[in-house]
């Protein structure tokens, strides 16, 4: 209980609940109130569980607290007095929100749903959204000060829904936003694809069954993108542009019935080429033992401008000895991946071994390049599985 501590207001712990067991007055209520007014890390506003109903002490307070600034500041005074509002001042923000609110159909959240979708001007959206989070704050400033006569402005259950509403749809555009951009990894696709929208010339039955054809499509085709272990692929990254491109079309444009079609003859074929690409590197990487790493390492070192094998089979030999035997290291001492120099340092001998093994002509910046690629490797594996 913080009744007999200091209250500087200061230095106090930040606290995210206050219960209130005994009653407070004067300094004292409002010095433990700001115990959990303070913002602090995702915290923006505390509670305050009453159990004693500090009420009539708290307006009390507040006004013998009002009158003290006009008896200290005079005209100054007046700076502060957002601090106190009152019921005049509630119905005048009142009215200036339904000025902003008047042509929407804040009665009815279906209806609001659809005008706010079509609304492409941020800074209208963000206007609406502050009109919604003051009317939010006004609810709660009536009810603290006990304005039951304000209590009919308020259905705080709907406007919660018509907030939502609109804090989705600024999160759509900038999601259209990155997806012009060309910032799309296989990571974001979930979350893109739950926020898609479509816009019809015409909402006919025809229509509407096109459209989610093509929904069904684009989530098949996003599947098949999520389903590659090597993101990094210069194949990967030119299909993921390709499908970056036609969400755009999709996502971004009105379309007709017949656009729709194409887009899904042009989603499958992303995706046949999308699992051509995964089958391949599945058959490279069961050759390994299902090694992910190893595949990856395998398809860049085969893509270099001069490859130290001369095929896939002899570049096989080489790696597939330097599985077993880093293998066999890591899983001595996992922790050494914590220490790239000292790993690295490790297993360069090894790599060379493993070069003259198999007779490959090799130059030091061949080898680092080797080391580097292995150890990245590995290092990702044990922080995804530490994570």
């Amino acid at each position: 209980m913080v009744f007999n501590m200091l209250l500087t207001g200061f230095d106090a712990p930040r606290l995210k609940k206050m219960y209130l067991c005994r009653p407070l007055k004067a300094h004292n209520l409002l010095q433990a109130l700001t115990r959990v007014n303070r913002p602090y890390k995702s915290m923006d506003h505390g509670f305050v569980v009453d159990f004693v109903d500090i009420s009539k002490q708290f307006d009390q307070t507040n006004q013998d607290y009002l009158a003290e600034l006009n008896g200290e500041f005079g005209q100054d005074a007046a700076r502060y007095a957002s601090l106190f509002d009152d019921p005049k001042a509630i119905k005048a923000d009142l009215s200036d929100i339904k000025d902003t609110l008047w042509q929407y159909s804040t009665d009815n959240e279906y209806a609001f749903a659809k005008e706010i979708s079509a609304i492409q001007d941020e800074d209208e959206l963000y206007r609406i959204r502050r009109a919604l989070e003051r009317y939010k704050e006004l609810r709660n400033l009536a009810t603290l000060y006990g304005y039951d006569e304000l209590d009919e402005h308020f259905d705080i259950a709907l406007f919660g829904k018509l907030l939502n509403e609109v804090n989705l749809r600024i999160g759509r555009i900038n999601e259209q936003k990155a997806l012009k951009l060309g910032q799309l990894s296989t990571g974001s696709l979930n979350i893109l694809l739950d926020h898609m929208e479509f816009s019809f010339e015409k909402e006919g039955t025809e229509e509407l069954t096109v459209a989610d054809k093509l929904k069904r499509t684009i989530r098949t085709a996003c599947g098949s993108f999520q389903g590659n272990d090597d993101p990094k692929d210069p194949a990967y990254v030119n299909l993921l542009d390709k499908l970056r491109e036609k969400l755009v079309k999709a996502n971004m444009q009105e379309l007709t019935t017949d656009e729709m079609t194409d887009l899904i003859g042009q989603f499958e074929e992303l995706a046949r080429e999308a699992d051509e690409l995964n089958r391949k590197n599945d058959l490279l990487a069961g050759k390994y033992g299902g090694d992910v790493k190893f595949m990856r390492i395998h398809k860049e070192m085969m893509g270099d401008d001069q490859p130290m094998a001369s095929s896939d089979a002899a570049l096989f030999r080489i790696l597939s000895s330097l599985r077993r035997s880093i293998d066999a290291t890591v899983e001595r001492n996992a922790a050494a991946l914590d220490q790239p120099a000292i790993f690295k340092h490790s297993i360069g001998p090894t790599i060379i071994k493993a070069f003259k093994d198999n007779d490959v002509t090799f130059s030091p910046s061949q080898v680092k390049t080797t080391v580097d690629r292995i150890y990245n490797e590995y290092s990702d594996e044990r922080k995804t599985r530490l994570a």
